[in-house]
């Protein structure tokens, strides 16, 4: 007998093992829709972090760090931006500030 097997009396098994199942589907499915867009990189406000704190190193990778951006590319005046290579080339590599580089990049 398995650590987790219930006793019912016969002819409750399929009932058991249906209602068993439906719980689990929807157990699943609240965590799939509660992790649904989780680290997604918000790419209009990783631009306006390059605009307004365009030459401050730290606070624009802060910045792009908590949007979960370090990884994107950004569309910045019609050309693609790879903000980990924007950043390594504001910032310097290595460099103390740079919140992206720490344990990310290359």
């Amino acid at each position: 007998q398995g650590v987790f097997q219930i006793r019912v009396k016969e002819g409750e098994d399929e009932k058991m093992s249906f209602k068993y199942n439906v719980f689990i589907f929807a157990i699943v499915g609240v965590l799939v829709l509660s992790l649904y867009g989780c680290n997604d990189c918000d790419s209009e406000k990783a631009k306006q972090c390059i605009e307004d704190r365009a030459s401050l190193c730290g606070v624009v990778a802060q910045c792009v760090d908590e949007l979960n951006c370090c990884e994107a590319e950004i569309d910045q005046d019609g050309s693609k931006v790879n903000l980990k290579e924007f950043l390594k080339t504001l910032c310097g590599v290595p460099n103390q500030d740079n919140v992206c580089y720490k344990g990310r990049m290359e």
